[in-house]
């Protein structure tokens, strides 16, 4: 069965910009506690002396999601592509 590259890509790129903004939005509320989590999950104590320069505006918030929903089209573009040239039968 073959992949439609483009539905398959915009699929991913439109969950990706979702989940995106989603994260964006929880950082923006919860600054402190997203630090936190982020640190834990870089094996770190703290993340206090980087703080002061992480800011979440809307500015930064939409180039992100717009950043985030290109590459993974291209990405997942891709990835359906090898897919499909790997499946068909010559």
């Amino acid at each position: 069965m073959k992949l439609h590259t483009h539905k398959f890509a915009f699929a991913a790129a439109s969950s990706m910009a979702l989940l995106y903004i989603v994260c964006a939005t929880l950082v923006m509320l919860w600054p402190t506690q997203a630090l936190q989590l982020t640190a834990s999950w870089l094996h770190l104590s703290t993340l206090k002396q980087v703080a002061p320069y992480i800011q979440v505006t809307f500015a930064n918030a939409t180039s992100g999601t717009i950043q985030s929903f290109v590459y993974t089209y291209l990405y997942a573009w891709l990835l359906a592509w090898i897919y499909n040239q790997l499946i068909t039968k010559k």
